[in-house]
């Protein structure tokens, strides 16, 4: 729509100061100027002279708040809220993001590039928040799982062992055993996930460090009792038997007499003791200690058995002597299709899992609505194993809620001479106009011709100038000047502003 103005400008003579005029002959001078009127933010100048009189006319359109363009028909009101978006308006009318947000519509926190896609995210701008298993102001340091101790991490929730360190959590210091020796009164050291070493005590020693004397079956003979007293042992012997250990017996082979099973035998005036494999000693009472050579490989523990000797191996070995390497995922099972790795030393197996689980063997499914926010009171539901569904309350939809019902965008009844307010399927406010109106909120009325506005200007000879105050129905978008008087144009809804640079009065006159 263009809109076009007239304006007569006329000079009269006021010999006698009554401020009123009817006599065509006092006309002094007339201007007529037309043009159009577009809006725009800068004072346009016209100037005209006429018979020794100067007429000078400043004026300016400026549209509606929050309408832009040529028509003023562009609506754009600016937002800083994060259901409609973070921005300003340029003057077009089209939507400038507000510093740090970017996309469409203007709803999206900027990142710095630091903070990296997959480690870290941003819901304000430039604060970059990390994911689980990352840390640093922008998430570029991974994190060890917790418990770690020796270890390092290359990616999140990894524990990948320092040298001379293994164990799940890098706590076992694999040269513990022949950096300090430990174990005592030639006690087996082998490595322990929880105290980092064990000693296997020889018979006869106990404690943690195989430091102390102790009682074992076998060390009182012929059924003595062992006691421990002041740190030493002694025996207490059944009738018929003495010496320290009860060793000494009538001449006789009587039952019990050999030990684990030994046979006795009548050698003269004594008895002997015939030993089974893997025992030896007067009275077969010692068990042969194979493991005293140590037969077992990679840290593993020895136990003597009856003419042999057992291998406890460390996960990741196997065989007789623990001399065999094993895969460590032989019998690890991981859950929801997860896939068994070896990444710490250690031959430690661990679950590789897929995204939507998570634990050790990736046996807990991972909840959806964590991180989900449903708006205006509404609910995160779970469904399935990934999918999540907001229910929403007080009558808002949306995939979080985030459209309001009519009941709210309407609320304050915006449409103008009798349009019926409506939400769109964006959740935004729209008018449906009465017949003869138009616009976003239908404020314009079908154009019609705008009228002519007439000042009068009477020279008084008094060589001041009046300024008048403008009607009081007239527009209230446009702007006047400390030393302008107003010429209203009813019909175009247009004000212009008029500066007269002569020494008349000026008397305004509307039609």
């Amino acid at each position: 729509m263009q809109v076009f103005y007239t304006v007569v400008v006329e000079a009269w003579h006021d010999q006698f100061g009554n401020r009123s005029v009817s006599d065509p002959s006092n006309v002094i001078a007339r201007v007529l100027h037309a043009g159009r009127l577009l809006p725009s933010y800068r004072w346009q100048n016209v100037s005209s002279s006429f018979r020794g009189t100067h007429f000078s006319i400043r004026f300016r359109v400026v549209c509606d708040r929050n309408y832009y363009g040529p028509r003023c028909d562009v609506l754009c009101k600016k937002s800083d809220n994060p259901i409609i978006g973070h921005y300003a308006c340029d003057d077009n009318g089209s939507r400038v993001c507000l510093d740090g947000w970017e996309g469409e519509s203007c709803d999206k926190a900027k990142c710095s590039e630091a903070c990296q896609e997959g480690r870290g995210y941003c819901d304000k701008p430039y604060e970059c928040r990390c994911h689980l298993g990352w840390k640093g102001t922008e998430c570029h340091q991974c994190q060890t799982y917790p418990g770690c101790l020796h270890g390092y991490c290359i990616h999140a929730w990894q524990c990948i062992c320092h040298q001379d360190w293994s164990g799940s959590h890098c706590n076992i210091d694999n040269h513990y055993c022949q950096r300090y020796s430990p174990c005592k009164n030639g006690g087996t050291c082998a490595y322990d996930e929880v105290t980092n070493y064990t000693c296997s005590c020889p018979q006869g020693f106990g404690g943690v460090n195989c430091a102390h004397t102790v009682c074992y079956d076998g060390y009182c003979l012929n059924n003595g009792l062992c006691v421990m007293s002041a740190g030493r042992r002694s025996c207490r012997c059944r009738r018929g038997f003495d010496g320290h250990r009860c060793q000494n017996a009538e001449v006789t082979c009587g039952h019990g007499v050999c030990r684990n099973n030994g046979t006795c035998r009548r050698d003269g005036g004594n008895i002997r003791c015939l030993c089974r494999p893997g025992f030896k000693g007067d009275w077969c009472e010692v068990e042969m200690a194979e493991c005293q050579s140590n037969p077992c490989k990679h840290g593993g523990v020895c136990r003597d058995r009856v003419n042999g000797y057992h291998c406890e191996c460390r996960t990741g070995y196997g065989g007789k002597s623990c001399e065999l390497s094993l895969d460590p995922c032989i019998g690890f099972r991981c859950f929801n299709h997860g896939s068994c790795i070896s990444t710490a030393i250690g031959f430690t197996p661990s679950c590789l899992c897929r995204p939507e689980f998570t634990g050790q063997r990736c046996e807990s499914p991972l909840d959806p609505c964590v991180g989900i926010y449903c708006l205006h009171g509404g609910t995160c539901l779970r469904i399935g194993n990934t999918e999540f569904q907001c229910a929403c309350a007080n009558e808002y939809t949306g995939s979080v809620c985030q459209i309001p019902p009519p009941s709210v965008v309407c609320k304050d009844q915006p449409c103008l001479h009798g349009g019926t307010c409506r939400r769109t399927h964006e959740g935004n406010m729209m008018c449906a106009c009465a017949p003869g109106f138009r616009g976003a909120l239908c404020e314009s009325q079908v154009p019609v011709a705008a009228l002519s506005t007439i000042a009068d200007v009477v020279d008084d000879g008094a060589g001041e100038e009046d300024t008048l105050t403008p009607p009081q129905e007239g527009p209230k978008n446009l702007q006047v000047p400390n030393d302008s008087v107003c010429l209203h144009i009813c019909r175009a809804a247009i004000a212009l502003w008029v500066t007269v640079c002569t020494t008349v009065t000026v008397l305004l006159r509307y039609t």
